[in-house]
């Protein structure tokens, strides 16, 4: 009789585990370990590549370059280059979503000022002044950039010869 057991799968019905089809502990469906995730997403938060990673891995015992030379070679996985993909696009539209939230509160608040009865005329009137700015009723369309002074007398002074006015000394 051998000493090696005969292979008896569980009850799940699993098979001899070998290199090829080891499943590391702590991946992620993504493929990629929890780490490796952390260090995505602090990339993707903005930290350098090898702060990210001292944030990420256990890092005591390693040379500032050995940290630097690992952070790139991280970086250059495709399932971190993916994942920090993913979070820049979750961390965008969360961005853009508390820009929203942020706008529709302020015109409220600008609205809630107009509209208030209680208010000074003064403060409905430079509310009124703000809310317009904000939908972009004081820009020219065709024009983005601001006018030079010079620009701005020459046409003035025009404006004020067609309706008969005698040029200011």
């Amino acid at each position: 009789m051998s000493n090696i057991a005969p292979f008896r799968p569980d009850a799940r019905g699993s098979k001899i585990e070998t290199p090829q089809t080891r499943v590391r502990s702590g991946t992620l469906p993504s493929g990629i370990t929890a780490k490796m995730d952390k260090y995505s997403r602090h990339v993707a938060e903005g930290l350098s590549l090898t702060d990210a990673y001292r944030q990420a891995f256990n890092t005591a015992n390693m040379k500032a370059r050995t940290v630097s030379n690992e952070a790139s070679r991280l970086v250059a996985n495709p399932g971190v280059t993916a994942a920090i993909a993913a979070y820049r696009e979750e961390f965008a539209a969360r961005n853009r979503m508390l820009a929203l939230q942020r706008d529709e509160r302020i015109w409220e608040s600008l609205w809630g000022l107009v509209e208030n009865d209680e208010v000074p005329p003064a403060v409905r009137v430079k509310a009124l002044d703000l809310a317009a700015r904000l939908c972009g009723m004081f820009k020219r369309p065709d024009c983005d950039v601001t006018p030079s002074p010079a620009l701005i007398e020459a046409e003035l002074l025009e404006r004020l010869e067609a309706f008969g006015v005698a040029r200011p000394c």
